[in-house]
């Protein structure tokens, strides 16, 4: 996590998606860089180790649990990274998710 606590670590997301200069990511661009920004190897994103993975799935599990009491005005998704880095398929699905948005919406802002 010592990357992650640089200043200018976060400095990346406020660079204009432009493709001219080879600024927009692709889904899998911005997988690799959330999983760098969280300071875990890429293989640890889709953990090899199904026990870490279960870890992770129960965590998601719990949270969901915990807070299924929220109104249905509210959405809610588990994020789950076990300490060893794996990453529940739930909160995988989100990082994702939101990784596609990203792309989508900065394709649509350059054309």
């Amino acid at each position: 996590m010592l990357s992650a606590s640089d200043k200018e670590s976060g400095a990346w997301l406020r660079a204009l998606p432009e493709s001219s200069l080879g600024l927009r990511m692709d889904d899998n661009t911005v997988c690799i860089a959330v999983g760098l920004r969280l300071d875990l190897q890429r293989d640890s994103m889709q953990p090899k180790d199904l026990g870490k993975l279960k870890v992770a799935a129960a965590a998601e599990e719990r949270k969901e649990e915990k807070y299924s009491s929220l109104p249905p005005s509210h959405w809610f998704s588990p994020i789950a990274i076990e300490t060893l880095g794996a990453v529940g398929p739930k909160s995988m699905a989100l990082l994702m998710d939101v990784g596609y948005r990203i792309v989508m919406e900065t394709e649509i802002l350059t054309g």
